[in-house]
């Protein structure tokens, strides 16, 4: 089944959460599994989420909010 339109705007705000936050701090072009591991996060977890095969779960949102201080309102609602 193909994601709703909801849930594909928030897997291009997560893409661009990871590719901004990536290259704020010099890891430009950093793939999800790379970018999960710098942020702590488990990366297969992550790319199912970035992928919109999996939805995150609160203890991802908050490490996500936590590491790059990015709003959760607009991650999760845009």
């Amino acid at each position: 089944m193909p994601p709703d339109s909801d849930q594909t705007s928030f897997v291009q705000r997560l893409r661009e959460l990871r590719t901004q936050h990536c290259a704020a701090v010099n890891h430009a072009g950093l793939d999800p599994a790379g970018f999960a591991a710098l942020i702590g996060i488990d990366p297969a977890r992550y790319q199912a989420a970035e992928a919109g095969t999996a939805e995150p779960d609160l203890a991802m949102l908050a490490r996500l909010h936590e590491k790059t201080g990015i709003s959760l309102d607009w991650l999760i609602v845009g």
